[in-house]
């Protein structure tokens, strides 16, 4: 991440007896601190992030468990349905 930019200062505001190196420290203490909650923000989207790809993987094992149940379910009706056909064409023969 580049923090580099441009400061610009206008010497209206600039107390001409104050120290440089004071200005910088400022300077350098307030881009430490935007980094700091970029980064804090940045880890926070990161967990959300996290936790929503966690759920979504979560409910697509509840897909697959519904799907796997269904198919189940289909096979064994089918499966009454042929016996029920069977039993009705021995009792008619």
């Amino acid at each position: 991440m580049d923090n580099t930019k441009d400061l610009e200062i206008n010497t209206e505001d600039v107390d001409m007896d104050e120290k440089p190196s004071t200005l910088g420290i400022t300077y350098h203490d307030k881009a430490t601190q935007t980094e700091t909650e970029e980064e804090d923000t940045i880890e926070k989207i990161l967990k959300v992030i996290t936790t929503l790809c966690t759920k979504v993987d979560s409910m697509n094992n509840e897909i697959q468990k519904l799907k796997t149940n269904e198919d189940n379910l289909k096979f064994k009706a089918s499966q009454q349905y042929d016996y029920k056909n069977a039993e009705l064409r021995r009792s008619k023969d």
